[in-house]
């Protein structure tokens, strides 16, 4: 049979309160870390709203190990003094042996969240791309889609709470751990010089490429190319070799 109870409870009875008291003080500052209600989003703004959701994820750790914890107590007394004791030992104990590595796992995405330095990012939708289904049809549904935004990155739907984007529209982005946290509208949102924001403007793509019935490409216009100084001095120089050939 297998023994050491001893050894397995106490184990088990400090992960119980060590999560437990963690859960319960992050619950706590949770409750009073509010998250800021601003339409100015500053460096002091940005900061609350990492650190907030970076201590939701470690308190989602604690809660889930702490179930664990409680559950690999319950397996390991489920069959005492019968035929099956020994089996119902050993999965409580394996159970007990994941705790640790699930709150880690979960905690991760959090710690960099808490100690990490947020930017913010000035972005237009380049494109917006209709998931097809399996079938082969394009949905309808607004959250099945993608967007391709100016500074590469390549954006869900469902970021966007199913609200339906039109190319040209503007966001910002609240970055940390190269990382999108926080997407606003630039018609809600402002930036305050303190943030120090990085503005990626749109570049001209495939989609501003036009090709004509007859086969022709139009190709998008290079202002330095075809301003008013070049297109008249290409007009007088065309003029200039019609009356010397005419000659």
């Amino acid at each position: 049979m297998v023994r050491d109870d001893n050894g397995f409870y106490r184990a088990q009875i400090i992960d119980i309160v060590v999560f437990f008291l963690a859960a319960t003080i992050l619950q706590i500052v949770d409750s009073v870390m509010k998250s800021p209600d601003s339409s100015v989003i500053t460096r002091e703004v940005m900061k609350d709203l990492c650190v907030i959701k970076g201590l939701g994820y470690i308190k989602l750790g604690c809660i889930v190990a702490l179930i664990i914890a409680i559950a690999g107590v319950l397996v390991y007394n489920i069959a005492n003094d019968s035929d099956y004791e020994d089996e119902f030992k050993r999965i409580g104990r394996i159970v007990s042996v994941i705790t640790i590595p699930v709150f880690i796992a979960i905690a991760s995405s959090g710690i960099p969240l808490v100690f990490g330095t947020p930017s913010v990012e000035s972005v237009t939708v380049v494109q917006v791309i209709d998931i097809p289904h399996a079938s082969g049809r394009t949905t309808h549904k607004e959250s099945d889609y993608k967007l391709i935004l100016s500074d590469g990155r390549t954006l869900m739907g469902e970021s966007l709470d199913n609200k339906h984007v039109k190319e040209g529209e503007e966001f910002y982005l609240i970055i940390c751990n190269d990382k999108i946290q926080f997407i606003y509208s630039t018609q809600d949102h402002s930036v305050a010089s303190d943030a120090g924001m990085t503005v990626y403007e749109t570049e001209p793509t495939e989609t501003t490429i036009q090709t004509l019935p007859d086969g022709r490409v139009v190709l998008p216009l290079d202002p330095d190319e075809y301003s008013e100084e070049a297109v008249i001095s290409s007009w007088e120089a065309e003029a200039a070799t019609a009356t010397n050939e005419s000659e």
